[in-house]
């Protein structure tokens, strides 16, 4: 499935000229192919020169699933809408709708988007200062990924709990941490 993957900080032109295509090919108006195709469409225009076109067509695709009552569109939504929102908007408007991802997901069944709304948790919380949230989601995320055992998904885990003990000062803590990531990143071959 050429796209599925949320790539950060990669803008693939093959699949925008997808995305854009099968956009123009939908009926206009409200449907859940639709919201997921211009959620994802927006996610992989970032980064783009000017970020608000892509967090605008987010926006409205959150919008159209949120019409459409459908659970599970909306988590996918939601999900993939975020990318293009990560790092250009605020961790108010950010922090509630991960928080959604976060609960649909666990409604859903849907680990890998629990996984990473929990990941995205974390910014949010260190834009925050919620000193709190930063551990809980940095942990939960590391249990998610241990328990689903993809490598991939491994190597993040000792990143996210380095968080707290860099805010802390405790830099041998995190070289430690970081040596764990290389390690675990090295036997995922993750690009």
């Amino acid at each position: 499935e050429y796209g599925a993957e949320i790539r950060v900080a990669i803008v693939d032109p093959t699949l925008i000229a997808m995305l854009e295509e099968s956009l123009a090919s939908l009926p206009p108006g409200d449907g859940r192919l639709r919201a997921r195709v211009q959620a994802r469409f927006a996610g992989a225009l970032q980064p783009a020169v000017d970020p608000q076109k892509p967090i605008e067509l987010a926006r409205e695709a959150i919008a159209m699933a949120r019409r459409l009552a459908d659970p599970a569109t909306l988590l996918s939504v939601i999900h993939d809408g975020m990318a293009a929102m990560m790092d250009f908007v605020g961790p108010d408007e950010r922090l509630p709708l991960n928080r959604e991802v976060e609960r649909l997901a666990v409604a859903l069944h849907d680990r890998p988007k629990q996984l990473r709304a929990h990941a995205r948790l974390v910014f949010d919380s260190v834009e925050r200062g919620d000193v709190a949230a930063i551990d809980v989601h940095a942990n939960a995320y590391a249990r998610l990924a241990e328990e689903l055992r993809w490598p991939a998904a491994r190597w993040l885990a000792p990143l996210l709990r380095s968080v707290r003990p860099m805010m802390a000062g405790d830099f041998a803590r995190v070289e430690d941490l970081a040596e764990q990531a290389r390690q675990a990143a090295d036997a995922s071959q993750d690009p």
